[in-house]
């Protein structure tokens, strides 16, 4: 299950999706190119809540924060933006509460892109971070 919280209402319905499939889905947060935040919606910010208790009746999952690019730019340093922003979002679940210890970060810069990069809006829907719950041996981390 893949949900793009921010084109999605926020209704009781949605809400209980993300309680049964706590486990089995990811945020995508996008970023403007300008902007160097994270503005989460109140759906995204919902969706941490429910990450959170449900991390606590179940510690064996991490957190898995991958930081994303459009294809402009040098490779290097695609890498280096995914980086930075995989760090924003660590930085603000860590501000949530979150354990430093069930976080993990990690960029792939421009690659699987999600969206063509051929024109504007496709690059935007490029430049994002995804997280994801992830058993350990999943994750490449043990």
């Amino acid at each position: 299950i893949n949900f793009e919280f921010e084109a999605m209402p926020e209704d009781e319905q949605l809400l209980q999706e993300i309680r049964t499939n706590i486990g089995s889905q990811k945020v995508i947060l996008h970023f403007d190119v300008a902007e160097g935040n994270i503005d989460p919606t109140p759906t995204q910010l919902t969706y941490f809540d429910y990450l959170k208790e449900y991390l606590e009746e179940d510690s064996s999952p991490i957190i898995k924060i991958t930081g994303y690019t459009d294809d402009q730019g040098e490779h290097r340093q695609n890498i280096r933006l995914g980086r930075e922003r995989a760090l924003m979002v660590q930085h603000f679940l860590l501000a949530m509460g979150f354990d430093k210890d069930d976080l993990f970060t990690e960029s792939a810069g421009e690659r699987n892109p999600i969206s063509s990069n051929t024109s504007p809006s496709g690059r935007a829907k490029n430049r994002r971070v995804e997280v994801e719950l992830v058993r350990p041996e999943i994750s490449g981390r043990q």
